[in-house]
């Protein structure tokens, strides 16, 4: 799946598109096809400190839109 990425670096000139796995899910969880994203002042919060993050690579996008187009085995709540 295609991802956006900030590298151990500060600012938004550590942000990378790259490539990842496609997790599985777990019983609880659902797959969203994200259609929108947008970055606000805590993403900007978060790129500014991306390079002392002990969870580097970090992932943005505090907002966002899609839609679910996968469901774990017990997921009740929500429908393809």
């Amino acid at each position: 799946m295609k991802s956006y990425e900030l590298q151990k670096s500060d600012g938004f000139s550590a942000l990378a598109r790259c490539e990842r796995e496609r997790p599985r899910l777990a019983a609880t969880e659902v797959r969203v096809r994200v259609r929108a994203v947008s970055l606000n002042f805590r993403d900007l919060a978060i790129a500014k400190t991306a390079k002392h993050s002990k969870k580097a690579p970090v992932v943005p996008c505090s907002d966002g839109a899609g839609e679910v187009i996968e469901l774990g085995s017990g997921v009740t709540r929500w429908k393809l």
